[in-house]
């Protein structure tokens, strides 16, 4: 790596291997630096709901509603507050047979999801299972998925480990370049959380006394910086 585009001497950019350049925009150094931390979720974000195939849509969406009511019921006996609980979808859709003489109506199957945000993860089982319970037959487990409601802090530690590395990085260089390094002038960042983590929950024939697991793992949390720093 030349130090002639540090020093003004040259229009273009020589990148190095590990992605830093001398650049001669506004003459300084620039580098790039990545953090990473990890958060642990805090919220767990369940949909479960009710599935009823009836001879009439009256039948289906009746039959239905009852299974989701007590769905609900359990929900509220399980400790889970109104606000924390919401619909997420409702439909009827008509089911076919399809032969070589044509369609055949077979039905027509109601569908009510629930989407319930259970801050305890400990107890995500436990609520799952009472759920489920409750709608008996008609039940499904749609999706668990676990987030961190607020990873703010997280972030600033990644980034502050960013802020080291490309502060490091940069010292380096402008010792080797024999040059003072200054202030930074201009900073870019990128932020790559992993966001919501669906969770495998299985519904398997087990012992009525065994409640459904959900272990939490811990999200990473990224932050990449470009950061343009002044030389003396």
């Amino acid at each position: 790596m030349g130090i002639a585009a540090l020093l003004g001497l040259a229009a273009c950019a020589h990148p190095g291997a590990g992605g830093t350049t001398l650049v001669r925009d506004d003459v300084g150094i620039q580098v790039t630096g990545q953090g990473d931390s990890e958060a642990r979720p805090d919220l767990a974000v369940v949909r479960v709901g009710i599935e009823s195939r009836r001879p009439s849509v009256a039948e289906a969406r009746e039959s239905a509603a009852q299974a989701t009511s007590a769905m609900i019921a359990a929900l509220r006996g399980a400790g889970i507050p109104e606000d924390r609980t919401q619909t997420a979808s409702l439909s009827i859709t008509p089911e076919y047979e399809y032969t070589e003489q044509g369609q055949r109506l077979l039905g027509y199957t109601a569908r009510n999801q629930l989407e319930v945000r259970i801050a305890e993860i400990d107890r995500a089982g436990e609520v799952i299972d009472a759920a489920v319970g409750a709608g008996g037959d008609q039940a499904r487990l749609e999706s668990v998925t676990l987030e961190v409601t607020d990873p703010s802090a997280a972030r600033a530690e990644a980034r502050r480990e960013a802020m080291d590395a490309a502060r490091r990085d940069a010292s380096q260089l402008a010792e080797l370049a024999g040059v003072e390094l200054g202030a930074p002038i201009a900073i870019e960042e990128t932020i790559a959380d992993e966001g919501p983590r669906p969770f495998a929950a299985r519904m398997e024939a087990a012992d009525a006394m065994t409640t459904t697991p959900v272990q939490p793992d811990t999200t990473r949390i990224r932050v990449h910086v470009r950061v343009r720093y002044a030389v003396q």
